[in-house]
């Protein structure tokens, strides 16, 4: 509060009267742009910045596809080594049931009493 007979002080607020906060210009400093030129601006740098991120996935889009090519080719050999697996556990078993078919005769064949049956030839 002020005492009796003195005046009050004036206080300086930066940006003057019209609050905006803004300094004075000088002769020499350069005029800012309008905003209206900014945003062209901004959007050619977000456009910018967008097409470089599609090249990217582009890129990682063949990196992946090569990749995949590499993976089916891989799959195709190990199918065909086991269907080639396959086919020689097949023939394995054939020849073991032959081979339990033909120990069958022959236990057969030596169960029997050689006087009691006429002899093969």
């Amino acid at each position: 509060m002020s005492e009796a007979g003195r005046r009050p002080r004036l206080v300086a607020v930066p940006g003057g009267e019209a609050g905006q906060g803004a300094a004075p210009r000088t002769a020499d400093a350069a005029p800012t742009p309008p905003r209206r030129l900014w945003l062209p601006i901004l959007l050619g740098v977000a456009l910018a910045l967008c097409a470089a991120a599609l090249a990217g996935q582009a890129r990682r889009a063949e990196q992946l596809a090569v990749r995949l090519i590499e993976v089916e080719a891989s799959l195709a050999r190990a199918e065909a080594r086991l269907a080639a697996w396959g086919a020689w556990r097949g023939e394995v078993r054939s020849r073991a049931d032959r081979l339990r078919a033909d120990l069958g005769e022959l236990d057969a064949a030596l169960a029997v009493d050689p006087g009691e049956a006429a002899p093969r030839e």
